[in-house]
Parts: C-alpha cells; structure tokens; sequence
C-alpha cells in the first residue's frame, strides 16, 4: 500500500510555490485559521491588496474578498489598489472599519453625475478619517477630490497625495481649496503655470514636489511663486510628442527653485535643439547653491557632438535620441502619453509618429507614402487601434487588411482593438482572421465591436463566440455596440453572459451599448431592456451599473 501525501506534509517552499499559482483571494478563503503554520504562510497576503487593472479581479472573486475576507481581516490592510466606483461603492461599509489602511490607490473613476460625486465624496470621507493613511493617489481624477481633501477635518495622518487628472485640463480652478498643512509630499498634472502658483500657497509645508507641465506658459507668473520653506525635491516632466519646450523658459522657471532645492529631477520626450548641448543644459542648475542629487532622462530629435558628453545616449528606433545619467525614469504621468499620444492613420502619417502614437485612429483608407513596414521595426508604443470605417472596393480592403496586420505583428504591446463598422457578425469575424497574426492573438485583452441585427434579428452567427475565442483567446474586455430592435425575442442578454463564461475564462468587463441603424445614435431604452433581463442575476454571480459616456452615451457596465 502506497503512502498518501497530505498537503501539510509538504515543505514550505513547496506551498509558497503552489501559493503562487492560485489567486490571493482563493488561498485567503482556503487556507485561513486552518493552524498557526499556515496562518503564518498566509498573513503576507493580507497586508496589500490589489484589485486595480493590475490584478484583474472577476466578481465573484471580489464578493469572497469583501463578505468572508474583509470582516476577518480588515484590521490588517496596509495597501489597497482599486479601480473603477463598483468597487469604491461595494465598500463604501468595509473602508471605515480598515483602521490601519496606511496606502490607498484608486484608478479607472468617470464622474459624470451627482450620484457618483456624492458616492466618492462619502468613500474619500471615511478614508481620510482612517488614523494611520498617509499615502492617497488618484488617477482620472475628479475635479471635487482636492477640495475633499481640504475640507475633511480628519487629514492629519495624510501627508502624500497623487492626482493625475485627465489631460485636456489637469489640475485646475482651485480657488475653493483651503490651505492643507499637513501634506508634504505632493504629485500632479497642471494645467498652467498659474494654478501651479495657487498651489503652493494652499501647501505650506510641502517637501517634494512633483509637477507635470505641458509647457511653461505665462512666464510673468514665475515671480509670483511663493516657494514652501521646507520644499528641499523637485520633479519636473514637460513637454509631450507634439510640442517641445522652450530652453529659456525652463530656465527662468527653475531660477525661482535655485536657493531651496537639494534634489532635482528633469524628464521631457521632446526638447529644443539647446538641451542637446552639454554645457547648456547643465547651466541649468549652475546657480543652484543647494543642489545634492541631479538627475535627468530627456528625449530629442537633435544630434550633436556635445551629446556624447553625456552618461548615457541611446537612439531610439524612431530616430530621436534619449540622453539620461544614472538610470531611465519612470514617468509620473503616463496617462497624458495615452491621450495626446494619439494618431490619425492616413498618408501622410510618419514613422516619427507611429514610434510615438499610443492610439492609431484609422479613419482613413489610404496607407502612408512616408516610409515602409520592414521587420526590424518594432512600435512598443502602440496599445490600442481602432478602424472606424468601411471599403467600397475589394482590392483596396484587401490591401488595407495586409498592411494592417503587418503593423499588428510588429507592435507587441497591443492589447485593445476597436472595430466600429457597420457590419454583421461573420464580417466581423472575418476581418479579426485577417488582420490579427497568430502570434499577436493571446495578447488582445480588450475588444470593441459595432453589431448589426440581421434580417432573422440575430447579432451573432450560430459560430460566432467560438471562432471570437479563436482570435482573442484572452479577452478580460469586451464592449458591444447593439443595434437596438424594439421586438428582439431572439437576444438574451443572460445566455450571452453565460456562453461569454464558456469561451473566455479571463473575461471580467462586459459593456454593451445599442444604436439605431436610421441615425446611428446610441439609446438609452435599449440598455434599460437589458437592464430588466439582468437583474435577477446580479446578486450571485455578477454586479453592473447603467453607465453614460460622452460617446457611446448609456451602456451596461457589466462586472463578471
């Protein structure tokens, strides 16, 4: 007779190595006051908690957390990451009860209401009262979160704060802001020159500060700046791909900073031809009288001799240059890349463009005359492609397609694909066979399709989720533009969901919006059909929101 092997006979490196494979949530559930030795394994997942876009988390893997989890071990939080207000509003009654949550961080937020205002505003209350919080960063920020934060009487544990807001405004309009003693370490997108000056006189004890600029407009605020006594770390990134930042302007700006600052940083993709020359852009700190730490990582289309000079010189594969000492940053503000990093395909798109592009709008059928695919390129930077139109000709589409593919296969971070044209199921299909290369199809984790209704009232062939798997075997994403039909017996949003859980394991956000074919605009009714039909799930194995987008106006928000 043969010995059987119990789990707890195993040796620890073993366990933690089966630990690894399974999801923190299962082995918390499984394996939690089982005895002291495993309660000892496991008490290191307890104390940060990601549930951000990082760690894609289905629902009902979050219902464990916040009903069997968060009771028993609340008290142990350090860390939580979240995205998007289904999860702020789930635990608008577990985050007060996180007495020693020291770090929270929250991504993925659309205010676009008062509901939603008035759920964050009662979320961010309870959490600035927590006794020992003292990191908070927020990304696609609100405009109301800075003044929640001076007017909470409970913030004198916070003393570090991340915003970034969207990027067509940042940080901006703070004249309603009270000044917040207690912050000393400070990181923002702003919006001007102006509202930077507003800001330090609001944080009088600030020690660090990290500021994102687009441009250093309005030079005469510069004198306007009262400088915090005890601001010692400067931050700056400035600048984007489609504009360069003025040397002299710079300059005069970190004049102001000259007699204060021991630590400064400087990050730019795209300068004026001045910073390229060494001795120039060190005079940038030569009147710096308590300068400790200097360190840069700045991005130029200008070569020069000088350039050598540097520590490090890299060119890039877009023919820009990255100089930089000690080692390459990372960039405080990512997501102002992803949306002026955006391009229009069409002939007159260079490669320049392309290398820096973060999204690759093809709006148009005529493929750039500028320079040619070739298989030593490769376009890290490009996340997300959309084709929003349809061919008339046959060869052209067909052109079209090859050219599109070969671009796929030589972006490896592509992970969104956007295909809003008019057509029916099989079509869709079609195009994804041509233009998604087999190497490239595990990495698409987001899909967007527009879907019209057939004359049997169908949106998808009898075939159609099983050869969608075929070509994006790891969705977590899936937005569906309907076409709405006022009698539609043939659609079910339930056995969609359930067919979506037999092809995609990793599927974890459902949208689905409805548009009528005679004015192509979206429609509320046809979400609010769909609404009726899911309920009666909502509770055991998925939860959703009735959403509005500037775009794509109402969708159900569908969380797996």
């Amino acid at each position: 007779m043969t010995d059987k092997t119990v789990l707890e006979s195993l040796p620890n490196e073993l366990l933690l190595e089966i630990f690894y494979h399974l999801h923190r949530f299962d082995l918390l559930y499984a394996f939690s006051n089982l005895n002291n030795r495993f309660t000892h394994m496991i008490d290191r997942y307890l104390y940060n908690i990601d549930l951000s876009d990082n760690c894609p988390t289905s629902y009902r893997q979050f219902r464990l957390f916040r009903n069997h989890l968060a009771p028993l071990y609340e008290r142990k939080l350090r860390s939580l990451k979240l995205v998007g207000l289904q999860q702020i509003q789930s635990l608008l009654c577990n985050i007060p009860r996180m007495r020693n949550l020291e770090s929270l961080d929250i991504s993925g937020i659309e205010i676009d209401n008062h509901f939603k205002t008035v759920i964050l505003r009662i979320f961010l209350t309870a959490a600035l009262s927590l006794p020992r919080l003292r990191y908070l960063s927020i990304e696609e920020t609100p405009k109301s979160v800075l003044q929640i934060i001076s007017s909470s009487r409970a913030t004198h544990t916070l003393t570090e704060v991340k915003l970034i807001y969207p990027r067509a405004t940042g940080l901006s309009n703070i004249d309603n802001i009270s000044k917040i003693h207690n912050i000393t370490h400070f990181a923002a997108n702003f919006g001007s020159i102006t509202i930077l000056v507003q800001l330090l006189n609001k944080l009088p004890n600030l020690q660090e500060l990290k500021a994102y600029m687009v441009n250093f407009d309005k030079p005469g605020f510069f004198g306007k700046i009262k400088i915090p006594k005890n601001l010692h770390t400067l931050w700056i990134e400035f600048g984007c791909h489609h504009c360069c930042t003025k040397f002299r302007r710079l300059k005069m700006f970190l004049n102001i900073f000259r007699s204060y600052i021991r630590s400064l940083t400087l990050i730019s993709v795209n300068v004026e031809e001045d910073f390229s020359n060494y001795d120039k852009f060190y005079s940038l700190v030569n009147d710096f009288t308590q300068l400790e730490t200097f360190q840069y990582c700045i991005g130029t289309v200008h070569y020069s001799d000088s350039l050598l000079r540097f520590e490090h010189v890299e060119k890039q594969l877009d023919s820009r240059y990255l100089f930089y000492n000690r080692s390459k940053l990372q960039i405080l503000d990512p997501i102002s890349e992803t949306i002026r990093g955006g391009q229009t395909f069409g002939h007159h798109l260079t490669l320049s463009e392309l290398f820096s592009c973060y999204v690759l709008w093809y709006c148009d059928q005529r493929i750039p005359t500028t320079f040619q695919l070739t298989d030593d390129l490769k376009f890290v930077n490009l996340r997300q492609i959309s084709i929003c139109f349809e061919f008339e000709d046959e060869d052209e589409e067909t052109r079209f397609h090859q050219y599109l593919s070969k671009l796929i296969s030589l972006s490896p971070n592509l992970t969104w694909l956007t295909l809003h044209t008019d057509g029916y199921s099989k079509e869709i299909i079609n195009i994804m066979q041509r233009i998604i290369p087999v190497q490239r199809r595990k990495q698409i984790t987001c899909l967007e399709m527009k879907l019209c209704c057939d004359n049997e009232n169908h949106y998808f062939h009898s075939t159609f989720l099983s050869e969608l798997s075929e070509n994006c075997p790891s969705l977590k994403t899936l937005r569906l533009n309907l076409e709405w039909r006022e009698q539609n017996d043939n659609f079910s949003i339930i056995e969609l969901i359930n067919n979506l859980r037999k092809y995609f394991g990793k599927l974890i956000h459902l949208w689905i919006g409805t548009w009528i074919s005679r004015d192509k605009s979206p429609l509320r009714n046809g979400c609010l059909d769909y609404e009726d039909e899911i309920e009666s799930m909502k509770l055991d194995s998925l939860d959703y929101t009735l959403e509005y987008h500037w775009e794509h106006r109402h969708y159900l928000n569908i969380w797996l």
